[in-house]
């Protein structure tokens, strides 16, 4: 994204209460464990790093809709 990161879109979402309950899954190029502390603390309930196995995706997302009382 040119003018905006994944973290601060985050944070965004979050500290606006018309998508403060959205749920938020980042999905990053970025590794590591300062660039998942970063995502987390913006408010992401789970990180990914590309690339991912679909498997592994699909069950990232369920987990995050189960939290949430979707899935």
């Amino acid at each position: 994204m040119p003018d905006i990161n994944g973290y601060e879109v985050c944070r965004r979402l979050q500290s606006d209460p018309t998508t403060a309950d959205t749920a938020i899954l980042m999905f990053s190029a970025r590794d590591g464990s300062k660039a998942q502390s970063i995502g987390f603390e913006s408010g992401a309930m789970d990180y990914l790093t590309k690339p991912v196995e679909p498997r592994e995706l699909i069950r990232r997302v369920r987990s995050v809709l189960w939290s949430r009382g979707i899935g």
